[in-house]
């Protein structure tokens, strides 16, 4: 069988690895909490707090085996994440320095004695190892291991990346791209994204915890029924009853409970696995933040996600097989992805719940021209005089007389390739290469099909032209190898700016502007190097911390802006006996 029709190999997974060491890390410090009864309150009230964006250090261990290159480029990945989190978190300030302490591990890797006593003036210190695990596929694993007392926020912990899966070789600005966007994911579990922590999320204004539900549902997914995540959850799927996310049940205890589960979060970044093709960080990811409640966002976009949106409760609770849906499908049908971003197959993988779902096969995404193809795929895309380029997409395809003699039979059974396109009025116009210089511009109706005279076949168009339009999140050049792109928009790494990372830049950047100094009512983040605004979804600001006007759908509590949400009433979570004693005391502990 050719290498084009393996359906989903085993997808690399955003494993929650020595997952029993971050636990009993964290755990001695919760417990130690619990006990104290008896704490001396002092007179820090919350107006006295101030908010200030994150500053995160990454603390390299030394490893023989790394060769300078790996670290030069590790380096660079997780440069452009600490300025992405510099740029839209905030943490309460700390006059005083954080020390590791008497603890030799973090997450069950050895930390050097000259790291444990080391004073460190940042707000988050990650250690960086590497291990070659020849037995897992995973990408990286990474948790908090100490957390202040001061609001319960994680100030230490680490990621660990298995060199197995490093891919250095013919690296291009879509390896880049997915290397950011695994430093991205992993860091959000060491910000606080793991289980252990979930009862101790807290409301980031009264800091009362949140009458949280232990409740799973009858397929055992843990339901995450945080405020703001299940007020966006309720939104997005138009399901009044939905009582939050549903969290993944596979993947084992190091996926499980630990991601957004697959079946209805699809290439969410949170979800436990890298599908092929780009993940998009969705407004689930930032409400989850916000409710951790020692965060602040600051102004912020999103990727836009169409999967599973307004499609109602029943995508949630009925069987995927009685769903008609484009999001499920029959098994053994060649199809476009989902979205329409690459050619694939329906069919099934470890964290789809039995449910069979159109994704792309490697090799066949319509907007990576750097990936490595088969010769059955470049015949494939020569044939059917396909473009593979970011502005593409994947058409189905129909002959008008007997298919390609020269493909294999199982090659002709699939009846798409990939064009490009553009969006007008949301309505796709479809770029055909006629000759190798030549190319012609027509637009494609919803469901008609295109004849072209010089090809014996026509092309299908989609069937919704508006949300494939409103899908388009990529930015040019995958930000030129030198940024984070989130909804066509770049986080550039130090000395770029532009909406793109295209042009140099040694000063301040804002938008795709660069600045000698930042605007007066700018906050100048000399971390991070941008001009920040505003808080998390606020119109119009006086500072980062001083919002005076929200976006639709939000009203302001205490110059933030917060959501319009209905409170979850019910509750089965039963915290340690001594917790509204740690309610009383919370802000109030220095470390």
């Amino acid at each position: 069988m050719y290498a084009i029709f393996i359906l989903f190999q085993t997808l690399l997974s955003y494993s929650q690895q020595n997952l029993v060491e971050f636990r009993q890390d964290l755990e001695l410090q919760l417990n130690e909490l619990n006990k104290s009864k008896h704490r001396q309150l002092n007179s820090l009230s919350l107006e006295d707090i101030n908010w200030k964006p994150i500053n995160i250090y990454f603390q390299f261990l030394e490893n023989a085996e790394v060769g300078q290159d790996i670290l030069d480029y590790i380096t660079k990945i997780l440069e452009i994440s600490k300025i992405f989190f510099g740029r839209h978190l905030m943490i309460r300030s700390q006059q005083e320095s954080i020390v590791f302490g008497n603890k030799t591990t973090c997450g069950g890797i050895d930390i050097p004695l000259a790291f444990q006593q080391k004073e460190y003036n940042q707000d988050l210190v990650i250690f960086v190892s590497f291990q070659y695990d020849n037995s897992s596929n995973y990408y990286a694993y990474s948790g908090p291991c100490k957390i202040t007392k001061f609001d319960l926020r994680p100030i230490f912990g680490v990621i660990n990346w298995n060199l197995k899966q490093l891919q250095m070789k013919n690296v291009n600005s879509f390896t880049i791209q997915q290397n950011i966007q695994t430093s991205i994911h992993e860091i959000i579990h060491a910000l606080g994204f793991i289980k252990i922590l979930y009862q101790y999320y807290y409301d980031p204004q009264t800091l009362q915890f949140y009458n949280l539900t232990s409740e799973k549902d009858e397929n055992n997914h843990l339901i995450l029924s945080t405020p703001r995540l299940t007020n966006i959850s309720k939104e997005y799927f138009q399901c009044d009853s939905i009582t939050g996310a549903l969290m993944e049940n596979q993947g084992g205890d190091t996926s499980a409970d630990h991601h957004f589960e697959r079946t209805y979060y699809f290439n969410e970044l949170m979800t436990g696995s890298q599908m092929n093709g780009q993940s998009v960080l969705s407004e689930f990811t930032f409400a989850l933040l916000s409710d951790f409640g020692y965060y602040r966002l600051l102004k912020y976009k999103r990727d836009f996600m169409t999967y599973g949106r307004a499609k109602g409760c029943d995508f949630l609770f009925k069987p995927c097989k009685e769903l008609e849906v484009d999001e499920f499908c029959q098994e053994n049908e060649y199809t476009c992805s989902f979205n329409n971003i690459g050619i694939g197959k329906c069919g099934q993988d470890q964290l789809s719940d039995q449910c069979s779902y159109r994704s792309i096969f490697k090799g066949m995404d319509c907007k990576n021209p750097f990936q490595f193809q088969t010769q059955e795929q470049i015949d494939h895309f020569s044939k059917t005089r396909s473009t593979i380029s970011e502005n593409s997409l994947c058409f189905q395809i129909s002959y008008k007389e007997e298919k390609v003699e020269t493909l294999s039979e199982k090659l002709s059974q699939i009846e798409e390739s990939c064009y490009r396109f553009k969006c007008k009025n949301d309505q796709i116009h479809i770029i055909f290469q006629q000759n190798d210089n030549d190319y012609i511009q027509v637009h494609c109706p919803e469901n008609e099909t295109i004849t072209f005279s010089e090809i014996n076949f026509q092309i299908k168009c989609p069937q919704d032209s508006k949300q494939i339009c409103a899908n388009q999140n990529d930015c040019l050049n995958q930000c030129n190898s030198r940024g984070f792109c989130v909804n066509q928009q770049c986080t550039c790494q130090y000395g770029y700016s532009g909406y793109y990372c295209e042009n140099e830049c040694d000063g301040f950047r804002k938008e795709d502007k660069c600045l000698i100094e930042c605007e007066e009512k700018d906050y100048a983040d000399s971390n991070s190097m941008y001009c920040l605004t505003c808080s998390g979804n606020c119109k119009s600001c006086k500072s980062i911390i001083e919002c005076s006007e929200c976006e639709d759908g939000y009203h302001l509590v205490d110059q933030f802006c917060e959501p319009f949400y209905q409170k979850i009433q019910s509750s089965s979570i039963q915290f340690y006996s001594s917790i509204q004693i740690i309610i009383l005391i919370l802000m109030i502990i220095l470390i």
